[in-house]
Protein backbone atom coordinates (compact mmCIF):
# COMPACT_ATOMS: atom_id res chain seq x y z
CA UNK A 1 0.00 0.00 0.00
CA UNK A 2 1.72 3.49 -1.34
CA UNK A 3 1.82 6.27 1.47
CA UNK A 4 0.29 9.61 -0.13
CA UNK A 5 1.94 12.95 1.88
CA UNK A 6 -1.50 15.56 2.17
CA UNK A 7 -1.08 18.27 -0.05
CA UNK A 8 -2.18 21.53 1.60
CA UNK A 9 -2.42 25.35 1.13
CA UNK A 10 -0.04 27.65 2.11
CA UNK A 11 -0.40 31.15 1.43
CA UNK A 12 -2.69 29.74 -1.71
CA UNK A 13 -0.15 27.44 -3.08
CA UNK A 14 -0.43 23.84 -2.39
CA UNK A 15 2.53 22.42 -0.77
CA UNK A 16 3.37 18.29 0.19
CA UNK A 17 3.65 18.13 3.93
CA UNK A 18 7.04 16.12 3.90
CA UNK A 19 8.14 14.11 7.10
CA UNK A 20 10.45 15.86 9.62
CA UNK A 21 10.36 19.06 7.51
CA UNK A 22 10.30 22.48 8.61
CA UNK A 23 6.93 24.56 7.68
CA UNK A 24 7.14 28.14 7.03
CA UNK A 25 3.96 29.54 7.68
CA UNK A 26 4.55 32.80 6.11
CA UNK A 27 3.89 35.81 7.58
CA UNK A 28 0.65 36.62 9.66
CA UNK A 29 -2.51 38.26 7.13
CA UNK A 30 -4.26 41.29 8.97
CA UNK A 31 -7.73 41.41 8.24
CA UNK A 32 -8.45 44.50 9.71
CA UNK A 33 -11.69 45.41 11.71
CA UNK A 34 -14.47 42.71 11.07
CA UNK A 35 -17.33 44.47 8.69
CA UNK A 36 -21.06 43.14 8.98
CA UNK A 37 -20.26 40.30 6.80
CA UNK A 38 -16.71 39.21 7.05
CA UNK A 39 -15.41 37.09 4.03
CA UNK A 40 -12.11 34.72 5.01
CA UNK A 41 -10.41 33.00 2.23
CA UNK A 42 -8.35 30.48 3.68
CA UNK A 43 -6.00 30.03 0.74
CA UNK A 44 -4.70 33.79 1.50
CA UNK A 45 -2.36 32.80 4.58
CA UNK A 46 -1.94 30.13 7.30
CA UNK A 47 -2.33 32.86 9.96
CA UNK A 48 -4.48 35.49 9.55
CA UNK A 49 -5.98 37.90 12.37
CA UNK A 50 -8.86 40.88 12.91
CA UNK A 51 -10.65 42.41 15.21
CA UNK A 52 -14.29 42.00 16.08
CA UNK A 53 -16.19 45.00 17.18
CA UNK A 54 -19.56 44.93 16.09
CA UNK A 55 -21.80 41.77 15.32
CA UNK A 56 -20.36 40.13 12.30
CA UNK A 57 -21.49 36.86 9.87
CA UNK A 58 -18.33 34.49 8.98
CA UNK A 59 -18.44 33.49 5.08
CA UNK A 60 -15.45 31.42 4.18
CA UNK A 61 -14.25 30.64 1.17
CA UNK A 62 -14.33 27.06 -0.77
CA UNK A 63 -11.32 25.77 -1.77
CA UNK A 64 -10.33 25.80 -5.12
CA UNK A 65 -10.23 22.23 -6.58
CA UNK A 66 -11.03 18.39 -5.38
CA UNK A 67 -8.43 17.27 -2.87
CA UNK A 68 -7.26 20.79 -1.14
CA UNK A 69 -6.82 21.20 1.92
CA UNK A 70 -6.12 24.38 4.17
CA UNK A 71 -5.08 24.58 7.76
CA UNK A 72 -5.54 28.20 9.15
CA UNK A 73 -5.19 29.56 12.53
CA UNK A 74 -7.35 32.49 12.88
CA UNK A 75 -6.49 35.58 15.97
CA UNK A 76 -9.40 37.14 16.64
CA UNK A 77 -9.34 40.18 19.46
CA UNK A 78 -13.20 40.57 20.19
CA UNK A 79 -14.66 43.38 22.09
CA UNK A 80 -17.53 42.18 24.61
CA UNK A 81 -21.73 41.77 24.22
CA UNK A 82 -20.52 41.32 19.81
CA UNK A 83 -21.77 37.96 18.46
CA UNK A 84 -19.86 35.84 15.97
CA UNK A 85 -22.44 33.98 13.32
CA UNK A 86 -20.25 31.23 11.65
CA UNK A 87 -21.21 29.33 8.89
CA UNK A 88 -24.26 26.90 9.60
CA UNK A 89 -22.07 23.91 7.80
CA UNK A 90 -19.22 24.42 10.16
CA UNK A 91 -18.33 21.44 12.09
CA UNK A 92 -17.21 22.61 15.49
CA UNK A 93 -15.00 20.08 17.44
CA UNK A 94 -17.00 18.80 20.35
CA UNK A 95 -20.05 20.03 18.42
CA UNK A 96 -20.74 23.54 19.07
CA UNK A 97 -18.99 27.11 18.75
CA UNK A 98 -16.91 27.87 21.55
CA UNK A 99 -18.35 30.38 23.48
CA UNK A 100 -16.62 33.66 22.43
CA UNK A 101 -19.03 36.50 24.74
CA UNK A 102 -16.48 37.74 26.59
CA UNK A 103 -14.18 40.72 25.06
CA UNK A 104 -10.75 39.00 24.87
CA UNK A 105 -8.30 37.22 22.22
CA UNK A 106 -9.72 34.16 20.86
CA UNK A 107 -8.10 31.37 18.79
CA UNK A 108 -9.71 29.51 16.23
CA UNK A 109 -8.14 26.76 14.17
CA UNK A 110 -9.90 26.12 10.98
CA UNK A 111 -9.40 23.08 8.51
CA UNK A 112 -10.99 22.66 5.47
CA UNK A 113 -11.15 19.57 2.95
CA UNK A 114 -12.54 19.76 -0.55
CA UNK A 115 -14.37 16.83 -1.66
CA UNK A 116 -15.15 16.81 -5.11
CA UNK A 117 -17.56 20.28 -5.14
CA UNK A 118 -18.09 20.53 -1.34
CA UNK A 119 -15.52 22.43 0.73
CA UNK A 120 -16.28 20.51 4.76
CA UNK A 121 -15.12 23.01 6.92
CA UNK A 122 -14.15 21.91 11.03
CA UNK A 123 -12.88 24.48 13.44
CA UNK A 124 -11.67 24.48 17.00
CA UNK A 125 -11.67 27.39 19.43
CA UNK A 126 -10.83 28.75 22.78
CA UNK A 127 -9.51 32.10 24.24
CA UNK A 128 -6.61 32.74 25.03
CA UNK A 129 -7.07 36.12 26.97
CA UNK A 130 -9.83 37.79 28.27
Amino acid sequence: MALHRPLVLINGAPVQLQPGGGLDLGPVVALGAFGVTQSIDLSAGAVQSGSVSANCTIVLQALPYAGANSFTTLLLEKTAGVAIIWPVAMQWVGGEAPDMAAAGLYVVLLRAVRTGAETVFVADGAAVET
